[in-house]
């Protein structure tokens, strides 16, 4: 999906939530220029170790720190697992206030409890559509999957969706 992602992309890329900055270091490496954001500062550092090509940032999720329509796309994984359904639907607003006309979004979380006790929010598919289409999205493809090696016993589910206008 990554590299389908970085095929379509024609500008800037966000990494949001970025973590230790693997989807950021993935997609700079098939040539895109990217900004990984993080609340953490430590998540943040360790980014810039592995990655030093790559700029890192602190970043809010619900007050993204670029100007409306800045950004071709956003990589978005695992980023809404710590919001509740109300934050959800504000970070997605600020995804699509961020994107371009036709950027695009590739988006994970966790959509459904298979078994034991996350510490992380469970939505399901249904509402993180509903959310992305109420704030002007177009979904292009959903996917769902079971979690393999040692993975958390959840479904994991992705959108890929694509500002309109």
């Amino acid at each position: 999906m990554l590299d389908l992602f970085a095929q379509r992309i024609r500008g800037e890329v966000l990494d949001l939530a970025c973590g230790p900055g693997q989807v950021a270091g993935y997609l700079h490496h098939k040539g895109l220029k990217v900004t990984g954001l993080d609340l953490s500062e430590r998540m943040l550092e360790l980014a810039g170790q592995q990655f030093p090509e790559v700029e890192f940032e602190v970043g809010d999720l619900l007050r993204l720190p670029v100007a409306a329509e800045s950004c071709a796309g956003i990589s978005a994984f695992y980023a809404i697992v710590h919001l509740s359904s109300n934050y959800m639907r504000r970070a997605v607003s600020e995804m699509h206030r961020v994107l371009q006309p036709g950027g695009q979004l590739l988006l994970t979380f966790h959509s459904l409890l298979l078994n034991g006790q996350p510490d992380y929010r469970i939505f399901p598919l249904e509402e993180v559509r509903q959310a992305l289409q109420d704030t002007g999205f177009a979904i292009e493809l959903e996917l769902q999957r079971r979690p393999v090696a040692e993975e958390d016993d959840t479904l994991k589910a992705l959108i890929w969706a694509v500002r309109r206008g």
